[in-house]
């Protein structure tokens, strides 16, 4: 209460109030055992043992055993529910939802409820699941959200929406909805169909055919609070016991060590890995002040209670999403619910919206920075971020398309990629500083390559690509010195720790200094190099003079390639305000006048040892102070400077035991083995010393995972050892060079390229043949030439210290050109978690997403943004047609689509729209046409070989592809001498008879139709259409002997009956797979809207199915198909229609383009005025 009056009395009135409220408690004691109280929205009730001595409790997760903890004995019983007042909550938060639903996307409104149900059963868990009456506001609510993706589709029929609607993961075109009911599928719903080689077959999944299951239960997937406790506390202390163990090993915990445990715990131990993991312990009261936001945010947080950053991730639903598949009946029977066949994908892999999909061949980084092809990639291998992150691959597919080249400059690989993949890329800014950084100089765009490759040159001179501009990582302990590292990687034995240099002063010291860090001795063996050992003998020589290295002669400062005006702005020049074009301009100099030079401290202080708080030493020191002084570089100023620290061990003369007690805390010594050369022991534990063994095989210098995964100051010092042995710096260039032997150290040299990389250097790299000393054979040998800000780069030599840039390092590298390959290319691609950006070999970043992932980056108007709203849902509808629109809704009620054969049961407006978008411009009668005539081009071919005198094609109405009640015929063939026929029979069937009648006159007819999914039996259609049409009065036909062809658009299936001549068969089955499978007319009616908004009218046709080569001689008008029209295209092409005289249709072509036929704009022309010109 004191607390309350506090404060009511500190907040304002005008503010808010707070009031009293009084609660409802009941007193627990020995005539009254039974506590009543609810607290957060648990409402609980605890009776003691002593009211229940027949135990006759039954064990429910909703029940809990209270143990006394000093005894251990159970005393009481805890019975958990939610309260009335929290049911309501969730009600109304559920008609929240469906009151602000609006033009919302039917996606976003699952989204909603998913959240909503996911933080419900997080919360209360065991106690929702025996809250009878919340769990029936959940099915009701459930309903309820259903019904709202029901009325914007104008029905509510329930056998239009089976469950496969709503429950199918987004991946595969559903709404992904979690479900809280009981919600059974029908095992009508569980068939599905395959076009093979013998004709289509039929299937069902399930182990019987009135098989009835369940759509999984989020119950099942999230564990009681009570087990989420004992598990945690159980987790804890396997985690402190683990920890204890590694502190004695002196060694850190590995996520091998945590894999078990990884996901558990309260908080979850992955909490401690974090990479703000110590700024957290900070920040103290984060739950008392999310609490508060509830009240100051008008926005829902339904996860107020947690915080993901401190607590981890409480839930885990990955396991819900296979098993709703499973339970739908596998990804085949949910495919067969939409129109995924006419999209004529060969396989389901390639389906998934989102991929980044590259050449194969293409090279990508895997998280340990080892080269991995894209096609080698498997699902859940880790591959690395462009901020050093792992980038979790998934979804893997592949297939064969027509991909785009994208040339790089520098000197870049060129880059490979289909026409649907997204391209991360910097944008020259309008308001950016040109001597700026690269955030400032540059937007960050995203776009596909076809969109990328419809822009005019000047726009594209605008964009680049980018690569990592290197990443920092968290530091780990490392058993060698960085530094000391990178000279043995570069002058040392492979089979001992020698390191070869040539005497520099500056080299020399270190390793003196080393080597008193380690209390060892450092010796030298005349020509062969120094070596570090425990223990010197009398006759070991000393060490030789010092090499004197020359000062090299060179500026402290070097100008880059840049002008003079660019030199003075960026040293803080001005000239006069509103200067006129053309006019002289009037230099005004800085203050402080800008000389960039290199004031590092090139000796190494020695520290005494009274100094040295902890025998861990530190191996690196990071200077954080600005410069002083007017000569310093003031753009630099507050820059990190990293230092080598080494030579703080002076502790003089001690024992032989104490000296062994050092050695095992700086570097894990194994026991029993005293006066063991740990610096030796530290090499051969990273797996880098050789035993005995000799040629390039027996080489295994490499710079270790724990060196690459180390924070920027180890790398920069492992890189520095490397540069100060086997590199050199080429002073007019600013740059470094490197090589090494492509037989010897290629992995080395590749390391020494990836660690560079990864510190945001630019690498050029080059293999060339070189000569030996003698000149008597040639060897290949790899260089690399790194450039950028160098000065990071902490060599002790002082001949490779370097100078300042004055132009900051640029990542971005401009686009040269990029062109549609000609001939169809293998591709494979995958999908990355979090920020969908993953790296190249050479550290190029590259991304996968999708359509709305991209419209995320357009600048668009809030009307546009709107309108898209409505493609989702157009889109949806389009996808689950087939379900949507099936055949058993209604009995007799149908109506035909104008200008198809496509049969709508009921108002379905939005189908509606979508159909007669993707058959506008008569494509229904174009489809029919264009196959009838590649049939006859297949006919043409085999005259001789069917005894084929002549193939006539029919002049039929315009309309009888799409007229459903008679029929004629497409084609007729005349024989050279008379056919024997079979009887009528279908397509696959092996058993034939011959009748003994004879023709010479056969016709064939094509049928065109849209399938549902209760009816799309294309043999079963085929044969009643044979039937009708040949025994009625209204179709007629030139003979008594034919054949009808029967193609499902909807379902891309096919098949045929009636009577066969010899040969006839065999050839109409390859031709029919073959047309199926090649016709561009087919890909058009699934992808080709000419639309840009609804370039792609079905969710997953995103690529387009490969093998469509099949040329067509007799249709010019399909030939003229092949053109891509764009609005861009559409757009010149009315314009130039306006300057239109009398078939001066070159003129008009010229106007719109380069590829575009006059043949071509004259059919386009007629399509976008809709009618004869």
């Amino acid at each position: 209460r004191a607390v309350f009056w506090d404060l009511k009395n500190r907040l304002p009135r005008s503010i808010t109030t707070i009031e009293w409220d009084d609660s409802f408690t009941s007193v627990y004691s020995r005539d009254n055992p039974n506590l009543l109280f609810s607290m957060c929205g648990f409402e609980v009730r605890i009776l003691p043992k002593i009211r229940n001595q027949n135990d006759e409790f039954p064990v429910k997760d909703s029940v809990w055993s209270l143990v006394d903890n000093t005894t251990k004995e159970r005393t009481a019983h805890a019975f958990l529910q939610v309260t009335e007042d929290d049911i309501q909550k969730f009600n109304n938060r559920i008609r929240q939802i469906l009151m602000s639903s609006g033009s919302t996307t039917f996606t976003k409104i699952a989204n909603k409820w998913n959240t909503a149900l996911i933080a419900l059963f997080t919360y209360y868990r065991e106690a929702a699941v025996s809250t009878i009456e919340l769990l029936d506001t959940i099915v009701k609510c459930e309903t309820k959200i259903q019904t709202r993706v029901k009325i914007g589709l104008n029905s509510k029929m329930p056998s239009r929406f089976p469950p496969a609607v709503f429950y199918t993961p987004k991946e595969l075109g559903g709404l992904g909805m979690i479900s809280g009911s009981h919600i059974l599928i029908p095992a009508s719903d569980k068939r599905w169909s395959k076009q093979t080689d013998t004709g289509v077959t039929h299937y069902r999944s399930g182990m019987t055919h009135d098989e009835e299951t369940l759509i999984p239960n989020i119950f099942r997937y999230i564990i009681p609070w009570e087990a989420e406790f004992i598990d945690s506390q159980r987790v804890w202390t396997e985690y402190s016991q683990k920890r204890m163990e590694a502190n004695q090993q002196n060694r850190r915990l590995t996520l091998e060590d945590l894999e078990d445990s990884w996901d558990r715990g309260l908080p979850r131990i992955n909490t401690l890995f974090q990479k703000d993991r110590s700024t957290l312990s900070f920040d103290k009261g984060f739950r008392a002040r999310a609490e508060f936001k509830i009240y100051q945010l008008m926005k829902n947080n339904p996860f107020w209670w947690t915080s993901q950053r401190h607590d981890g991730k409480l839930w885990n639903l990955n396991a819900y999403r296979t098993d709703v598949i499973q339970a739908l009946g596998g990804v085949e029977t949910i495919l067969e619910h939409t129109l995924f066949k006419a999209t004529g994908f060969p396989s389901w892999e390639g389906l998934f919206w989102e991929k980044a999909c590259l050449a194969k061949g293409t090279m990508l980084l895997r998280y340990d920075s080892t080269k991995v092809a894209v096609e080698d990639v498997k699902e859940g291998d880790l591959l690395l971020g462009p901020d050093g992150g792992p980038r979790r691959a998934f979804n893997i597919v592949s297939g064969n398309d027509r991909l785009y080249r994208i040339e790089v400059g520098g000197s870049k690989e060129d880059l490979v990629v289909t026409p649907n993949h997204i391209l991360v890329l910097h944008r020259e800014s309008l308001k950016g500083n040109v001597q700026g950084s690269a955030t400032e100089r540059y937007d960050t765009v995203e776009m596909t390559a076809t969109e990328f490759a419809s822009l005019d040159p000047t726009e594209q001179g605008k964009h680049r690509l980018f690569r990592s501009p290197g990443f920092e990582l968290p530091e780990r302990k490392v058993p060698v010195d960085p530094y000391f590292l990178g000279l043995w990687l570069g002058d040392g034995n492979r089979s001992s720790d020698t390191s070869y240099s040539n005497q520099e002063a500056e080299v020399r010291q270190f390793l003196v200094r080393h080597a008193s860090d380690l209390d060892l001795h450092l010796v030298w063996h005349d020509q062969l190099g120094h070596t570090t050992v425990s223990r010197t003998r009398p006759a070991e020589p000393t060490l030789p003079q010092v090499n004197k290295a020359a000062q090299p002669d060179r500026p402290l400062k070097r100008l880059a390639r840049q002008t003079i005006m660019k030199q003075r702005l960026t040293a803080g020049w001005t000239v006069q305000p509103h200067r006129a074009p053309g006019e002289a301009r009037v230099w005004t100099a800085p203050q402080a006048a800008l000389c960039v030079g290199n004031d590092r401290k090139h000796a190494l202080d020695p520290v005494s040892g009274s100094e040295l708080d902890d025998v861990e030493l530190d191996l690196l020191e990071i200077d954080d102070e600005a410069p002083s002084g007017q000569n310093s570089d003031r753009q630099n100023s507050g820059r990190k400077c990293i230092r080598l620290r080494m030579g703080r061990a002076s502790y003089g003369d001690i024992q032989e035991e104490e000296q062994n007690q050092l050695l095992d805390d700086i570097v894990d010594r194994p026991p029993g083995k005293s006066g063991i050369n740990t610096l030796r022991h530290a090499l051969n534990e990273l797996g880098l010393l050789s035993r005995g063994e000799t040629g390039p095989q027996a080489d295994r210098k490499r710079i270790p995972s724990e060196y690459m995964q180390n924070s920027r100051a180890v790398r920069l010092a492992v890189l520095a050892g490397l540069l100060d042995t086997d590199g050199w710096y080429v002073c007019s260039e600013n740059v470094f060079g490197f090589a090494q032997s492509k037989r010897q150290h290629s992995t080395l040299f590749w390391d020494a390229v990836a660690l560079a990389r990864s510190l945001g250097f630019g690498v050029w790299t080059k293999e060339r043949m070189v000569w030996n000393p003698e000149r008597t054979a040639q060897f290949p040998q790899f260089f690399a030439q790194i450039s950028g800000n160098l000065t990071e780069i902490p060599c002790l030599l002082l001949r490779k210290q370097t100078c300042e840039r004055f132009i900051p390092q640029t990542h971005s590298f401009a686009i040269k050109s990029i062109s549609l390959e000609a001939e169809d290319t293998e591709w494979a691609g995958f999908r990355v978690d979090q920020d969908q950006l993953y790296l190249r070999h050479d550290y190029f970043v590259l991304h996968n997403s999708g359509f709305e992932e991209s419209m995320k980056f357009k600048k668009l108007t809030n009307a546009q943004r709107s309108g898209l709203n409505q493609i989702p849902n157009r889109r949806f509808t389009l996808w689950w047609s087939p379900t949507i629109n099936r055949a058993n809704v209604y009995v007799g009620f149908q109506v035909q689509l104008d200008l198809t054969g496509i049969f709508l049961h009921g108002k379905i407006p939005t189908l509606k729209i979508s159909l007669i978008q993707i058959f506008r411009a008569h494509l229904w009668q174009k489809i029919h046409e264009s196959v009838v005539m590649d049939l006859c081009q297949v006919f043409d071919q085999e005259l001789e070989s069917l005894g084929i005198s002549m193939v006539q094609k029919e002049t039929i109405h315009p309309r009888k592809s799409y007229k459903m009640n008679s029929s004629c015929a497409d084609i007729l063939l005349f024989a050279n001498h008379k056919w024997n026929v079979t009887r009528p029979s279908m397509l696959f069937d092996t058993k034939d008879v011959i009748e003994p009648t004879s023709t010479n006159k056969f016709w064939v007819d094509v049928q065109l139709r849209y399938g549902d999914y209760d009816s799309h039996d294309i043999e079963r259609y085929t044969r009643a259409k044979y039937l009708d049409y040949t025994t009625d009065s209204a179709s007629i036909y030139p003979s008594a002997t034919g054949l009808m062809i029967g193609i499902d658009l909807a379902y891309n299936l096919y098949s045929a009956y009636g009577m066969y001549f010899p040969g006839l068969k065999v050839l109409i089955q390859q031709a029919m797979a073959k047309v199926m499978k090649a016709n561009p007319a087919f890909y058009a009616h699934t992808i080709g809207p000419s639309t840009k908004a609804f370039r792609r009218p079905i969710i997953t046709a995103s690529a387009a199915p490969a093998g469509r080569t099949l040329q067509v001689r007799y249709c010019t008008k399909l030939k003229a198909k092949t053109t891509q029209w764009t609005d861009e295209t559409d757009q010149k092409l009315q314009s130039a229609l306006q300057d239109y005289e009398s078939e001066k249709w070159r003129i008009v072509a010229n106007k719109v383009g380069t590829g575009f036929t006059p043949a071509a704009c004259r059919e386009r022309a007629q399509e976008l005025l809709e009618g004869p010109l």
